[in-house]
């Protein structure tokens, strides 16, 4: 019995340690109230970046699979939450870094 009751405090501690290990992820300082949720809100910090200028003259009939998002936290660290100007919501693209060209 003896024997259990080690085991079961070693794999307890175990499992203490592997969540209780820090995270380089800093924690949201911003968030945003979420639509049609009664006082629900979801991180929307922004990632470093721009989103990049898109113009197309026409939509293209060829739909690729990406990645819908509401905010930069919904895409990855590299990525911003943009505007397509074909689609109906926003989608994760590659964050332009530096001044605006103009």
């Amino acid at each position: 019995m003896q024997r259990l009751s080690l085991l079961i405090l070693a794999a307890c501690l175990s499992l203490a340690l592997t969540k209780s290990v820090s995270t380089t992820e800093k924690p949201c300082e911003d968030y945003c109230k979420i639509e049609g949720q009664n006082n629900q809100y979801e991180c929307c910090d922004r990632n470093p970046g721009r989103c990049p200028t898109v113009k197309r003259p026409y939509c293209p009939q060829i739909h690729i699979s990406v990645r819908s998002c509401r905010f930069d936290t919904h895409c990855e660290k590299h990525e911003k939450c943009c505007e397509e100007p074909c689609l109906t919501h926003k989608v994760c693209k590659p964050a332009i870094q530096g001044p605006r060209a103009g």
